[in-house]
């Protein structure tokens, strides 16, 4: 056969069989793919089989960092939602804290339970996202290497309670007790703030119930104007329009009194003038008033427990 008849056939032949067959039919006519293989050397088809393997190795790494690149978006797109209700929060928050009315601060409550869930979700995405791109440590790592370290804490929020609180248990915190922990101090911190404003009430009920014998001798349109206005506008602005003896030494005796017990004489006995208000003395409204009084009894309670 000459070279143009066996070209023209080798053509045929390539339209009429696919790559793989025809790559099969030569290692048949080489006596098999064993006897190929002996033919090439072990080092060769070692090398072969370990560019294949790097190839996939290459296909599958790319892969895996699509995949990481994908949900790190994710989680910033759910971190930036956090942290836009958050900001959200705050300006509703700020907006109430203008107010000067109980329905104000049952609002200001129910708004700061809600910005705490907030920003612990933008900060537990956060952590997250630091850790799916891979610059924070994964929780196992971190617990196996502060377990290589003996008592070393996982992380810098671990080691300022251990500073504060001695040598860390043993075990583990577990989530339950966590998230029953952070309840706790946050209700410690609402009681704290609640006993700072109904100590500020009972202060200035005081005030009012000694500027009613001021009102009293007031013309009509100064009565009815008490009436209409808060505490604070009552005991400044109304109150700078007539004379007030009486709110003036209330207000005397009350921070007197409060002197006496910071520096008490010796040899003297405080005048019960000189007496701090309770809320038997007071009226029985505002920061006086039932919801008031079960509250403070709830607190109470809780701090005895």
């Amino acid at each position: 056969m000459n070279a143009e008849h066996i070209m023209s056939g080798l053509a045929a032949l390539r339209d009429t069989i696919a790559l793989p067959e025809l790559f099969g039919m030569v290692v048949e006519s080489l006596g098999g793919a064993e006897a190929l293989e002996a033919s090439l050397g072990e080092e060769f088809v070692a090398g072969m089989e370990g560019d294949a393997r790097e190839a996939g190795g290459a296909r599958a790494g790319a892969g895996l960092e699509a995949m990481r690149d994908g949900d790190v978006a994710r989680l910033e797109t759910i971190q930036g939602m956090a942290e836009s209700f958050c900001t959200w929060l705050h300006a509703k928050g700020a907006a109430q804290m203008q107010r000067e009315d109980d329905d104000a601060t049952d609002k200001i409550r129910q708004l700061s339970g809600s910005f705490n869930k907030a920003a612990r979700a933008a900060r537990l995405t956060m952590v997250l996202k630091h850790e799916v791109a891979g610059l924070r440590p994964l929780p196992q790592s971190r617990a196996s290497a502060g377990g290589a370290q003996g008592t070393a804490p996982a992380n810098q929020n671990e080691a300022a309670t251990v500073a504060a609180n001695g040598p860390a248990k043993r075990g583990a915190e577990t989530r339950e007790e966590k998230e029953r922990r952070e309840r706790e101090e946050w209700q410690e911190r609402v009681d704290a703030r609640k006993d700072e404003e109904d100590a500020m009430g009972l202060y200035l009920l005081a005030l009012l119930d000694a500027f009613d014998k001021d009102v009293a001798e007031a013309p009509p349109e100064i009565q009815a104007e008490v009436k209409r206005q808060s505490p604070a506008i009552v005991l400044t602005q109304i109150a700078a329009q007539i004379p007030h003896p009486n709110l003036d030494r209330r207000m005397a005796e009350i921070h007197l009194g409060r002197l006496w017990d910071a520096v008490p004489p010796r040899h003297a006995e405080k005048p019960a003038s000189l007496a701090p208000p309770d809320w038997d003395s007071v009226r029985r409204e505002r920061w006086n008033d039932e919801r008031h009084r079960m509250a403070r009894a709830a607190r109470e309670a809780r701090r005895r427990r």
